[in-house]
């Protein structure tokens, strides 16, 4: 075996390593500014099955691979640029094994908000 393929198959079998230790189990980001015509669309993701859209601010994210216990930590981040005058807020609806439900609200006045930047990261194995 020459050297270049002994690399090679050292850098695989190092990020293998890493993605099995890895706390992440899931993580997505997402424009959802386009309302009622969301197609679902990702900006960037791993174990992903579907973003949808059930209602203004309030998005479903269905995993592909099911969590095994339910029990996991939900970090999630709305808003594309500055928002000072009004923040948002993220606020998880509902969590299960296969899905989680967010919802983004405006800080200033509690509405619901379609936002340009929408990340999710699903921590726990």
């Amino acid at each position: 075996m020459n050297l270049i393929k002994l690399r090679q198959q050292v850098k695989r079998l190092v990020a293998r390593q890493i993605a099995i230790n890895s706390p992440v189990f899931a993580h997505v980001s997402f424009d959802g500014s386009a309302g009622n015509s969301f197609d679902g669309s990702t900006i960037s993701g791993d174990n992903i099955k579907s973003v949808t859209r059930t209602g203004e601010g309030v998005f479903k994210v269905e995993f592909t691979t099911a969590h095994s216990t339910g029990n996991y930590t939900a970090v999630a981040s709305a808003g594309k640029g500055n928002h000072t005058s009004s923040g948002r807020s993220v606020s998880v609806d509902e969590y299960t094994t296969t899905h989680v439900t967010l919802r983004v609200e405006r800080t200033d006045t509690g509405s619901q908000q379609d936002e340009e930047y929408i990340a999710l990261v699903v921590l726990g194995k």
